[in-house]
């Protein structure tokens, strides 16, 4: 018989006389189930058939039904009654597997050996089958048991075991877990980091080393359904694909492929800045190597050289992937044996042993000439002043100026006294490229002025002029200037962030010098990320765009970035430090469902006959689609999260978005409701206990209220009075006295 089903029972009964009188009684072992009784009165013998409607359950497995017949002649009839009984039909029930087991959650040690039982009764006996990570150090005895041996990494996941037979399915989940090992993720790229030039064809395999439910590529938000990425001309420059795939035990789990995209110098030169001509020996100049439309920033490296002889590496940390242009200096003092030498500079892209070997490299070339310094020449309109073959040590303490130094903002005026004590000199002076003075004999002060100052590189110089000797001494000035425009950008992606991708913001800030004392501070909100400096040394303004690498979660979904640019131009600057802020980015970051476990524990009991209703709450942007499958059917059901259940099994929630999907299991097991027959017994219980108290409250009352009573010193009288008894009218001597307590005799 097959568990839950309804069967028929027959018991035949052959040649039984007087029928009317026959009794049919069913027996399960030695419990009573039926009675039957007939009301045909045919006195003569007769075949009966009655039947007995049966559903078995796993309880009945081997369980002995019998039929007796008994005549129930009444009391003149043969004591005890004539009774024939029926061989026992003994019956098999066959039934589903009950619940597993033994198997729970597990945490070993790394290293350590552990056994996984599955046990599960069922009639006819179940087979029992597993899903895991096949990992090599996990045997399979006698299919029923796993034994896991040094345990690894690769041992971390979820064991699901399953228990069949021909009437159904049961199964349970264990999640062992690994102190000190990391899980991992049987995924293999044919290249785990490459380097490709702009605009070339790239192709990346993706295998496993054991069989996937799923394989795919994400690049940002976009999905391929394929083992192999593949692009005939890449033309993004911070790419991040990833290999995605689905495991039996293991779930989901992704590899990136790090990748490098670069491009060589468009074009590049060398120019003296602020001079032409030759120069003149023992005057500091700079050259500037200008390269441009160049990536990644990070991995160039320029090389100065003088001839072939090696003078300065520079690099830069920046780690902006998109091209850009920058403008290197070199700082030299030629003499005059550098009449005619040739400076080079060399762009050369260091990107690692994936890269091209050699590095590819891009070079200028400068030649320059040199004269031998002149003497000292002053300010047009100013007398000649000696310019001596070598200056005392000291004497520049003769002169003072007033302020030492000065910031000023560009097309600000500017006012600064130079004094001296000097009491025989001949005469002082500015020399100034802007705003100069002429030479002034015999004074003490001498001012420099300017109304609006507009020369970014301009060195005043006050002179003092004695009839042997030349003293100077130069005013350090900060030009500075706070940005034009401001904005905050992301590079190379447009639309929603993906949770745990890396994004490169980008702050333009165009037109601020001097870079040196240039901060930029990001903020995400009002909290500060990062601080970038400068340690250009350039004075005129220029276009800067630093960077922020940002890896946004689900938190930062609404966030606002923003960059400030400050100029801290110390103590004589302004106080406090000019500062230009950027306009807030808004992001948007889509992240996968978030499911809400409290709502969901791992097994919930269902009493038989009152269906529980499982809860599944799943945050997630976009908007997750909550979804239900569950064993045997593998059925899909949307129900807005909820859904309700009557059976045992295992019931997987599954919240899918665009960015990925996640899954909690549910092992429902059915339990039986044994709170009617605790109620009926409790019920049974106060009636038998109120039957015995009844029992014995009116044996207490019949022994104290109905005791016997004796008259004493009774009195006849012929006077009929309501305290003699009188019947018909006659008086009966027989005196009713009203009793008081002390007449009462127990």
């Amino acid at each position: 018989m097959v568990e839950g089903t309804e069967y028929r029972l027959q018991c035949d009964i052959q040649n039984v006389a007087p029928l009317q009188n026959l009794v049919v009684k069913w027996y399960k072992g030695n419990e009573p189930l039926l009675n039957v009784t007939y009301s045909n009165s045919t006195k003569t013998p007769v075949d009966v058939s009655p039947t007995l409607t049966i559903t078995p359950s796993s309880d009945d497995d081997g369980a002995q039904y019998r039929c007796e017949a008994e005549l129930d002649l009444g009391p003149e009839g043969p004591q005890p009654p004539p009774t024939v009984s029926s061989e026992p039909l003994d019956v098999t029930v066959h039934f589903m597997p009950r619940n597993i087991l033994e198997l729970r959650d597990t945490e070993v040690d790394v290293g350590s050996s552990t056994p996984l039982k599955c046990n599960s009764n069922g009639n006819p006996p179940p087979e029992y089958s597993w899903t895991f990570y096949r990992a090599p150090n996990v045997k399979v005895e006698n299919n029923d048991t796993l034994i896991i041996e040094d345990a690894t990494g690769a041992n971390i996941g979820y064991y699901t075991c399953f228990a069949r037979n021909t009437l159904g399915m049961v199964s349970a989940i264990a999640r062992i877990s690994v102190r000190g090992a990391d899980p991992v993720c049987p995924l293999q790229l044919s290249a785990d980091r490459m380097v490709i030039k702009y605009e070339d064809p790239v192709s990346v395999l993706c295998s496993t080393t054991t069989s996937a439910e799923t394989l795919y590529w994400t690049i940002d938000s976009q999905k391929i359904n394929d083992n192999t990425w593949s692009v005939n001309r890449l033309l993004k420059w911070d790419i991040s694909p990833y290999c995605n795939a689905t495991f039996p035990g293991i779930g989901s789990c992704r590899k990136p492929l790090h990748i490098t995209v670069y491009k060589t110098p468009d074009n590049m030169s060398i120019s003296l800045l602020n001079h032409s001509g030759p120069m003149v020996e023992g005057t500091e100049y700079r050259l500037q190597c200008d390269i441009q439309n160049v990536a990644p920033l990070q991995n160039l490296v320029v090389k100065w050289y003088k001839g072939n002889e090696f003078l300065l590496n520079v690099t830069y940390s920046n780690s902006t992937k998109t091209p850009v242009d920058v403008s290197p200096t070199l700082i030299i003092t030629p003499s005059r044996d550098d009449d005619g030498a040739q400076y080079r500079c060399e762009a050369e892209l260091v990107l690692g042993p994936e890269g091209p070997q050699p590095p590819p490299t891009v070079s200028s070339k400068y030649q320059i000439y040199v004269e031998i310094r002149p003497q000292h020449q002053p300010t047009p309109g100013s007398r000649n002043i000696v310019q001596p073959t070598a200056k005392p040590k000291g004497h520049n303490d003769l002169l003072e100026l007033n302020p030492p130094s000065v910031v000023v903002k560009y097309g600000d005026p500017v006012s600064v006294n130079c004094s001296t004590s000097c009491t025989d000199c001949e005469g002082m002076g500015w020399e100034v490229t802007q705003g100069g003075t002429a030479f002034q004999l015999n004074a003490t002060i001498v001012t420099w002025f300017v109304d609006n100052l507009e020369d970014w590189t301009i060195k005043p110089m006050c002179y003092i002029t004695t009839s042997t000797n030349q003293v100077t001494k130069t005013l350090p000035v900060i030009l500075y200037k706070t940005p034009d425009k401001m904005s905050i950008s992301l590079l190379d992606h447009s639309g929603p962030m993906v949770e745990g991708t890396e994004y490169r913001l980008q702050c333009d800030i165009q037109n601020v010098a001097p870079v040196q004392n240039l901060t930029v501070k990001w903020y995400k909100g009002n909290e500060s990320l990062l601080n970038v400096t400068y340690s250009n040394s350039t004075k005129t303004p220029v276009d800067v765009s630093p960077t922020l690498t940002i890896t946004p979660r689900s938190d930062d979904d609404g966030a606002q970035y923003r960059c400030e640019a400050e100029l801290d131009l110390g103590p004589e600057g302004p106080q406090r430090p000019p500062t230009v802020s950027s306009e807030p980015l808004n992001v948007t970051v889509y992240y996968k469902p978030h499911i809400n476990a409290s709502q969901l524990p791992k097994r919930i009991p269902v009493f038989q006959g009152y269906p529980e209703e499982l809860v599944c709450e799943a945050k997630g942007n976009p908007k997750p689609r909550i979804q239900w499958f569950y064993d045997p059917t593998k059925l899909v059901r949307d129900a807005g999260g909820n859904l309700t259940v009557y059976e045992a099994g295992l019931y997987n929630c599954t919240a899918t978005n665009n960015v990925e999907t996640s899954f909690v299991v549910v092992e429902v097991i059915l339990k039986e409701d044994y709170l009617p027959l605790i109620a009926g017994f409790v019920a049974i219980m106060v009636v038998v206990i109120s039957v015995i108290f009844i029992f014995i409250y009116s044996i207490y009352y019949k022994n104290t209220k109905m005791g016997r009573y004796s008259l004493k010193d009774a009195k006849l009288s012929s006077t009929p009075n309501g305290n003699v008894a009188q019947n018909g009218g006659r008086n009966i001597p027989l005196p009713m006295t009203r009793l008081s307590q002390p007449n009462i005799i127990f």
